[in-house]
């Protein structure tokens, strides 16, 4: 496969990213799912970011082989060891890997084979196989190909792109946009995502092209509330600097409802007071009832009867219709 550069033919060649903290459970198999690639990758920087688990140990029979590079800091977070990785690589393509995550095989040949079709894109993302690792549930979870104008209106309000194992990215764009902001704890994967929108394509591939692990180490509840808050930056951040600037109202409004609607959804599971779940339930239907309306009137009627009157309600209503088809 060969690319553009300016008129120039160019090679491509892909520096592969894993980061971790903490993951000497899981860090085998990520590598290994890069080493196993239909496409090899030209070099994998494993960016270890401060742990103290056994993972030095781990990672021993990689390195005596000579299949990746090893670079340890002190624990930063996974911006800073993703721009670690960026530094330390070399490659005109950078795919990122998180060390609890797993690529399929094809990732890489698919990947390739979307951005020599095009040359303008930034970024190319993929479809996700999400995998509970306690329920033992696996199941397919899929982005949208969009426009690139629709896509970049769309990554204002929520992330449609993915996260950061799924892409694929043209050092030259990142050079254009710069790395990731270690000042985001959250949602700093979408907020780079936004800004690689603004200088290229962002597109996606059809077929899935990782496995996500859900398990005991992701967000809790009350840390998924931290999160929502850094996402509210996140999205008010990215209004700011859309263009055209006329569509910057509409744009904070829905930020605004999708907000209200996930901590309404959230704090039901939490011991808050019910004005405290319809304040925000009603706000997220105010702010923007025009985007998932049923759900959000849904959610406020549940919130303001109760949980146990609403699946009561629901029940004789379900009888109701039951009883209307049967006499039909």
């Amino acid at each position: 496969m060969r690319t553009e550069d300016a008129g120039r033919v160019v090679t491509p060649t892909v520096s592969v990213i894993i980061t971790t903290y903490n993951y000497a459970a899981f860090i085998s198999e990520a590598i290994d799912s890069v080493l196993n690639q239909t496409v090899s990758a030209d070099e994998i920087i494993v960016v270890d970011d401060g742990s103290t688990d056994d993972t030095f140990d781990v990672l021993a029979r990689y390195r005596q082989r000579g299949q990746i590079t090893y670079v340890r800091q002190p624990n930063q977070g996974p911006s800073a060891a993703r721009n670690r990785g960026i530094q330390e690589s070399s490659g005109n393509l950078v795919a990122f890997l998180d060390a609890d995550d797993t690529w399929l095989s094809e990732k890489l040949e698919l990947q390739l084979a979307w951005l020599e079709d095009h040359l303008d894109a930034s970024m190319v993302s993929g479809q996700m196989i999400w995998w509970h690792v306690e329920g033992g549930s696996r199941r397919v979870v899929r982005f949208e190909p969009l426009s690139p104008t629709r896509l970049r209106r769309e990554l204002v309000i929520r992330n449609v792109a993915g996260n950061p194992s799924m892409a694929l990215i043209r050092r030259n764009a990142i050079d254009k946009v710069g790395i990731f902001d270690t000042a985001l704890r959250w949602g700093e994967d979408w907020e780079f995502f936004f800004r690689l929108s603004r200088v290229g394509e962002l597109g996606f591939v059809t077929e899935p092209v990782i496995v996500y692990r859900w398990h005991r180490q992701n967000l809790s509840h009350e840390r998924r509330l931290d999160q929502l808050a850094m996402n509210h930056v996140v999205g008010r951040r990215n209004v700011a600097v859309f263009e055209p600037a006329w569509q910057r109202p509409i744009l904070r409004a829905r930020v605004w409802s999708a907000i209200e609607y996930d901590r309404a959804r959230i704090i039901t599971k939490l011991n808050v007071s019910r004005l405290k779940l319809v304040r925000h339930a009603a706000l997220a239907l105010i702010s923007w009832p025009f985007e998932n309306t049923l759900s959000k009137i849904v959610l406020l009627a549940r919130v303001t009867v109760g949980e146990a009157r609403y699946q009561r309600l629901a029940a004789g209503v379900r009888g109701r219709m039951r009883r209307t088809r049967s006499a039909v």
